[in-house]
């Protein structure tokens, strides 16, 4: 007889603590709630940070969303020049490049060197108009074969 109230208190007090749980996940989700709510007023508004401006002018978009394309394609020819090479950065009208040109035919690295000399020769698939003009390769061109 004395089994049945202390698996009756084991069965109540299991059930309090389950619904104490319960509540604990309530205030939880009600400070997740709030906090939630404080995070889309940051956005918002700003959250008060000089660092943040809110655009709501269609123009203004319009500019910014160009000149942001305009970056971005900007630096997507600068890293695809940089990944074709300075050969092919230069033959396809690239004169950033010059100086790094000249620098790799000053070095003593002669492996990089001679690549890049193998590089610069004109071939078939070149553009009909590819000359080197740079006084500065030329030069270090002719003191590469200098005998």
């Amino acid at each position: 007889m004395n089994q049945r109230p202390l698996s009756l208190l084991i069965i109540l007090l299991s059930f309090l603590s389950s619904c104490s749980g319960q509540e604990q996940t309530r205030f939880d989700e009600k400070a997740l709630l709030e906090k939630e709510r404080k995070t889309e007023a940051n956005a918002k508004y700003g959250d008060k940070t000089p660092s943040i401006q809110v655009i709501t002018d269609p123009q203004a978009v319009a500019a910014l969303r160009k000149s942001m394309e305009e970056n971005f394609q900007l630096k997507k020819q600068v890293a695809s020049s940089r990944k074709k090479g300075l050969a092919e950065a230069y033959k396809s009208g690239d004169k950033t490049v010059v100086p790094e040109i000249i620098r790799l035919l000053k070095s003593q690295e002669e492996q990089q060197k001679k690549s890049l000399l193998f590089q610069l020769q004109k071939r078939y698939d070149d553009p009909e108009n590819y000359v080197i003009t740079e006084q500065g390769i030329i030069d270090e061109v002719l003191r590469t074969y200098k005998p």
